[in-house]
Formats: structure tokens, sequence, C-alpha cells
């Protein structure tokens, strides 16, 4: 009876395609998330080169990198979005769902040519789609390079494996120009190259034979480029200096990763947009971590015991192990604070997916006349699945309800207090943003930028010699810190101080001589002056470091008043 139902393949698969809209239906309601992107580089509301899809802006995406990334695809498909709804998110979770469909759908067509078993393939596809740690994924629009790239991904796979089959060269060269354009949309695609090898060990291919050898060649070459690309692109906006934790501290973190993101797969829970890192105590991480080691060696163990015996067992393993390894973070890359994410389990995903359709399909042969509970059992686990994401997407929906849950998640993490004062401030909850940004000050007395924000809230509200003590503050923990310098000139230039202020900006400037703000505020306070050349000077200065801010238009108009202005001084 059982294989009645799933012998109907395509009333299934149009079943989880059904269920997968349905899923992340409450996308379409969110709005965009501020300030978790940097707002020097927020993808989308803030991105000035998605807003003008030309050959020659086409050009720029691909000989620049953006937001420590080298993805010239993701930046074209995002200003296709805008050009199609500016800037409606609901455009671009409509491209992201899309995106994720047929996602799934290649995930199908991929486990059906490699297994033969259209019950795997669907198990595996209905996993996929709905799991909740594919929320990230989905819900943050500035992971559309996720989505895209695994597109590609899975479509260079499936040309490799019709490349095997059918023993066209035809289908090499698809695969090869696919993972191409998989690189092109995110590096997290570089694993591409080692997991073709594991196809081939699937396949019983000689792995030391010339021809499989060479074949490898040219995936190995682009992996090896492109990973340089990304390192450089992410070294030039994220420096990588005073790792907190020696190597063998990472590789402890790597397999508590490892064993939590498959724990978290199966059994979603206390899913959050950051996971940080634990605190050293007497400098020592918490000896939990290391038990995670065991599983891992269990892992191992496991894999070479099956080497010879489970083919497709064997290759679930390797498939996820192969695309997570790198994100484990051992080397710091991707670089970052936090000790794991969602998002990079997207194609990894699939490898443990695998293992599970494969036990579960062992179980039903296992027994046979428990199958119809068997299948009953599979429906309710993916409806449990599907539910959680589905709440897990509301999480999404604007700035309030992400970091509420970020702060629900972690009340000791200063980020999403920071960031949610951030958002009160925004909307106008001055008293709402200098409480969270004290609380930011109470978790961490000595970070300069909460001090910094909470200035700029009571300047706002006309507490300016507050706002004076927490600029003073801020630039006695860094001294050198731009940002605080030009704020406190401008609390300065409020209060009359223009002597002051000028000193402010000036240090601002010789701290920081590419820091748009300050030329800014220093050319307003010579307008104010009067000192119409010296401000003209400085509003060229920040429209020529910065023609694509997003004020640049506003600069623009004010040096064309000072111009004006000074025309008439001199015809005076």
């Amino acid at each position: 009876m059982l294989n009645q139902y799933f012998n109907k393949r395509s009333f299934w698969l149009l079943a989880i395609i059904i269920l997968t809209i349905i899923t992340y239906l409450p996308t379409f309601e969110n709005e965009f998330i501020n300030y978790w992107d940097n707002p020097e580089y927020s993808y989308i509301h803030e991105n000035q080169l998605i807003k003008e899809l030309s050959f020659t802006r086409i050009i720029e995406y691909f000989t620049q990198q953006y937001d420590g990334h080298y993805h010239p695809l993701t930046l074209v498909s995002l200003a296709i979005d805008y050009k199609i709804g500016g800037l409606s998110p609901w455009q671009y979770h409509f491209s992201n769902l899309l995106l994720h469909i047929l996602n799934l759908i290649l995930v199908y067509l991929l486990i059906l040519k490699l297994t033969n078993k259209s019950e795997i393939a669907l198990v595996v596809a209905a996993l996929f789609a709905i799991n909740p740690l594919q929320v990230e994924s989905i819900a943050w629009l500035s992971e559309r390079k996720t989505l895209l790239y695994a597109f590609f991904f899975l479509l260079s796979l499936l040309s490799y494996i019709n490349y095997l089959k059918k023993n066209n060269i035809r289908y090499y060269y698809y695969a090869l120009v696919l993972f191409i354009i998989s690189l092109l949309s995110k590096a997290q695609a570089i694993t591409l190259s080692v997991t073709i090898i594991a196809i081939d060990y699937y396949y019983d291919r000689n792995l030391i034979s010339k021809k499989v050898i060479l074949e490898k060649i040219p995936f190995l070459v682009l992996s090896g480029l492109f990973t340089i690309f990304a390192n450089i692109a992410q070294r030039q906006t994220q420096p990588i200096d005073n790792d907190p934790f020696s190597f063998i501290e990472r590789a402890i973190f790597a397999s508590y990763s490892f064993i939590i993101y498959i724990v978290k797969l199966l059994i979603p829970f206390k899913l959050s947009a950051y996971y940080p890192y634990p605190l050293k105590i007497n400098g020592h991480i918490p000896f939990e971590y290391c038990i995670y080691i065991l599983p891992v060696l269990l892992i191992i163990f496991m894999f070479f015991y099956l080497l010879k015996r489970n083919k497709l067992f064997v290759f679930g393993i390797l498939f996820f192990t192969i695309n997570i390894f790198l994100l484990l973070k051992i080397f710091q890359i991707p670089y970052g604070t936090y000790i794991m994410a969602d998002r990079y389990v997207y194609i990894p995903s699939i490898g443990l997916f695998l293992i599970l359709a494969y036990m579960l399909l062992w179980l039903k042969e296992k027994f046979y006349k428990h199958k119809l509970w068997l299948f009953f059992i599979t429906i309710l686990y993916i409806l449990f699945l599907s539910t959680s994401a589905f709440n897990r997407c509301k999480i999404w929906k604007n700035d309030f309800t992400f970091y509420n849950d970020l702060i629900k998640k972690y009340p000791k993490l200063h980020t999403g207090w920071g960031n949610r004062g951030k958002a009160k401030k925004q909307n106008g909850n001055y008293l709402g943003a200098i409480e969270d940004f004290s609380m930011v000050i109470k978790l961490q007395p000595n970070f300069s930028n909460a001090y910094i924000n909470r200035g700029i809230v009571y300047g706002i509200t006309g507490n300016l010699h507050k706002s004076l003590e927490d600029f003073n503050r801020a630039i006695e923990i860094d001294p050198k810190n731009a940002q605080a310098f030009s704020n406190r000139g401008v609390a300065k230039m409020n209060i009359t101080d223009f002597e002051g202020a000028l000193f402010d900006f000036n240090k601002a400037i010789e701290i920081n001589q590419n820091y748009v703000d300050a030329y800014i505020n220093k050319g307003l306070l010579m307008l104010n002056l009067k000192n119409y050349e010296t401000a003209i000077d400085n509003f060229n200065s920040a429209i020529k470091i910065a023609p694509e801010n997003s004020n640049s238009k506003k600069i623009i108009r004010l040096r064309d008043k000072t111009i004006k202005l000074l025309n008439n001084d001199v015809e005076q």
C-alpha cells in the first residue's frame, strides 16, 4: 500500500511543493531586517549598485567585491528584483521562495538519479524543503546568494551524473560551466569539486585512474582560484586579527558544530540567527565542548566500517561532511564572532536527509507489516518540521520580532540589545533606545560604539550634557574611533563650541581619511560659519569618497547651495 502512494511521484512532489509554499507564506508579510547587515554594505535597501540595471553596472559587479564577498551574479539577481519591484520586500521574498522551490525539485531529481528510488527522493526533497534550519536562507533576503549558488550547484551535480551515466562529454562541460556560475553566486560552491569525487566513489569509479584525475583538475583549479578571491574579499572588509582561540580550541568547536548541526536538523530546538562562541573560564573553553569529539569519532568509525558495506550511507556522510567542513570555522573562515549558522546547512543537509530517508526505507522493508504506521509517522514528522518552520518565518517579520527573539535566546549577548536599540531609535522610540543601549553598556562596559549610539540619541532628545559625556567616554575607551570624534563634534556644534567642533571633525578625518560623515559634518560647520570655500571642499571630498552613498544626492544639493552662496558673496 505504501508503494501505491509513492508510485504517484508527480502527485507527491506537487504536494511537497504546496506544503513548502504554505510553510513559507509568512515571509510575504516580512519587512527588511535592518542593522543585521552592516549598514554600509546593506544588500538591498542601501545598496546603490542594484538600483541601476545596465551593462556598465553589471561589469562593475564582476570587477569588485561587495560586503566581503565576490558574488556578481547575486547582485545581478537583486538588481532584477529591484527593477521589477523597487524596494518592496514582497518581490525579494517571492524570488527567494521561487528559488527554494526550484532547488527542492532539483534535490528530488538528484536523489532519484543517484538511487533510482522515488521513495527516498521524495523524503529527501520534503525534509530539505521544510526543515526549520532552512528558514534563514529563505527569510533573510541577504541570503539570496545561498539560494542562487545552490540552484546552479545542484544543476552542475545533475549534469555530472548524466555525464557518468551517458558517457557524453557534453554533460561534463555543462557541469563545469554550471559550477562556474555557482561560484559567481557564492564562493561556498567550491566544495563541488570534492563532492563530485564522492559521486565517483558512489558509482565505483577508479579514483586514481588517469581519466578520473584529469576530469577533476579544472574543478579543483576553479575551487582554488575562488577560495583566493573569497579570502581577499573578506579580508578587505573583515580583517582577521587577534584570534582569541587556538587551533586546538577551534577543532573542538568544529566537533561541537558538526554534531549540533546534525541534531538541530533532526530535532530543531533553540534556533537562532546567531550562535555566539562560549566565554573562556580562567583562560579555558568550557569542558563540555570537548565531549563532542566522542560522537565525531563514532561517526568516523561508522564511516570506515560501512565503507565497503553500504555505499549510499557512506555517500550521505561524505556529502554532508564535504559541504559543511569548511564552514566549521577551524581556520576562522568564514570570519565572524559566531560559532555556527543555520544557513550553512542549506546544501550539506541533503547528505543527512539521504541517510535518514534510506533508514526509513530500510525500516519499511524490515517491518513490512507495519509500513502504514511508518508512513503516518513520517508524515507527522514532516508536518511537525513544517509547522516549526512556519513559526520560525514569523521571527523574521521585522526588526522587533527578530531582535526580541535573539534577546530571548541570548539575553547576555549585547548584539541583540544594540541592534534593537537602533531599530527603536529609527522608529522614534528614543527612551526605549536609550534603555537598550544602556543594557549594552551594562553587558560590555568598554564597548565604545554603545556609548556613541546612546550619545546620538541623547543629542536627538536635547540632553546635550549626557550626549557629550557618552562621546567623551567612547573616545576614552577608543582614542582612534573616528565616529566618536565626528559625533562629539556635532554635539559641540549644537552648543556653539565651533572651535571644539572643528578640532573633532579634523581629528576624525585624521584617523580615517575616508570617513564620509566627518567631511559632511565639517562642511556643515563651515557653511554655518560662512566659510563657503572650505565647506565646498569638504562636500566634494564626501562625494568623491562615496559617490554611491545613499545621501550623495543630499550632499550634492548642499554643495550646490553653498556654491550659490559663495557666488552671491563674490557678486556683492
